[in-house]
């Protein structure tokens, strides 16, 4: 929705940081073209998480 000018700039990973639980959705996949997949490889390729905090983030998802 443009509220953010970049993934790299995105604030999940200050809140993430700041020990708060997040979680990574998409938003309508026919409007928007982008799967949970899809966010998760972008949050990664560009720096913001590693995979060991991706993976923290998945098991959230799974558990909230």
């Amino acid at each position: 929705l443009s509220r953010v000018s970049s993934y790299k700039t995105h604030p999940a990973k200050i809140l993430y940081d700041e020990g708060v639980k997040i979680t990574l959705n998409s938003d309508d996949i026919m409007l928007f073209d982008a799967k949970v997949s899809d966010e998760y490889r972008h949050l990664y390729h560009t720096g913001l998480f590693s995979a060991v905090e991706l993976n923290a983030i998945r098991i959230t998802g799974l558990s909230v």
